[in-house]
């Protein structure tokens, strides 16, 4: 019986210790404590007083058993300190860390305008360098849009060798697999790696295109990439509207509150919304701008009932009222 309530006594001393352990300041002044005498430690009164009420056989004395079992916890303690250290490098983050980053993507819709990009936000995770990890998983095909409605032009074998940055100038090499577009399809697979490269670093203005570290005439046989790309008017470019929030199957809760950037006539925006296919409402907004200022916009739906919702916003020419730009938006309220 003696030696069960002494083992009890042990295994509570080793409950303190961990418990302390995790402790970053009380285990720091834990190991400072050593340099004291082994008599004021906490854990030497602790094990004397359980040693005063059940003494162990192996050590009836109770002075003497404490004072063995707190030099064999200050002997595990140092030890610790040993192989991990109280400020160890390993448990400071460093580059090669996976992290979780929103990062604004661009990728490619089919539209009354042709093909045009459209800004898509999402939380990525990334693993060391940020430009580094995004353009890889979009050159590899690897990262696609959550939108359905938007393309991803690359992937099919293509993969991201480096990417060089001097003096504001990126140099992206490619191990290019196949990009069977046509010529506006290779521009715009060039603007996604533009826009999105330089929407993660501010500080690029131009962006160079290398096949193997070899400079090539073309990616697809249609556009010249010998030369220096940098961003074009976006009005050019991109669609004139497009939906930022919510993403794209995102469960909502009330209020529900639609935000989105458009480039458009006297900066208008028609909107409709559906529930379960239906439509249930419509209207106009306005963005802060207009044409060709690209500037954000706000729709305040205010309560939704629980369901499945659609977000459509539109641009109409004012010329004959055909639709000449589109983007859509599903989504939950719960």
């Amino acid at each position: 019986m003696t030696i069960r309530i002494g083992h009890a006594a042990i295994l509570l001393v080793r409950f303190e210790v961990l418990e302390l352990w995790r402790r970053p300041s009380l285990r720091c002044r834990l190991l400072h404590s050593c340099h004291r005498s082994i008599r004021t430690w906490p854990f030497y009164k602790l094990v004397k007083s359980l040693y005063d009420v059940c003494p162990v056989a192996d050590f009836p004395d109770p002075e003497i058993g404490a004072m063995m079992w707190t030099r064999r916890i200050s002997i595990f303690l140092l030890l610790l300190v040993f192989l991990t250290a109280c400020s160890s490098k390993e448990s400071e983050p460093t580059s090669g860390l996976t992290r979780a980053q929103d990062v604004r993507i661009f990728f490619v819709g089919d539209t009354p305008r042709g093909f045009r990009l459209f800004p898509e936000v999402q939380t990525i995770n990334v693993y060391g360098d940020l430009t580094n990890s995004v353009m890889n998983s979009l050159v590899s095909g690897e990262l696609q849009p959550l939108d359905p409605d938007y393309r991803n032009l690359w992937g099919s074998g293509s993969k991201l060798n480096s990417i060089t940055i001097n003096a504001g100038l990126a140099t992206i090499d490619l191990a290019l697999g196949e990009l069977r577009v046509g010529a506006e399809g290779e521009l715009r697979a060039i603007d996604q790696l533009v826009w999105t490269v330089t929407e993660i670093n501010r500080a690029i203005t131009g962006v160079k295109f290398t096949v193997d570290g070899k400079t090539v005439e073309s990616l697809a046989g249609h556009v010249d990439t010998t030369g220096t790309f940098k961003r074009a008017p976006d009005y050019e470019v991109l669609n004139p509207i497009a939906i930022i929030s919510p993403a794209h199957g995102a469960a909502l809760a009330n209020p529900i509150v639609i935000t989105g950037e458009a480039c458009t006539f006297e900066a208008n925006v028609a909107w409709e919304i559906l529930k379960d296919g239906v439509s249930i409402g419509s209207g106009a907004t306005t963005a802060l701008s207009a044409c060709p200022d690209r500037s954000p916009w706000t729709l305040d739906l205010d309560n939704l009932a629980i369901g499945s919702y659609t977000i459509i916003a539109r641009e109409y020419s004012a010329e004959d009222g055909s639709l000449t730009s589109i983007d859509s938006r599903d989504f939950t309220v719960a």
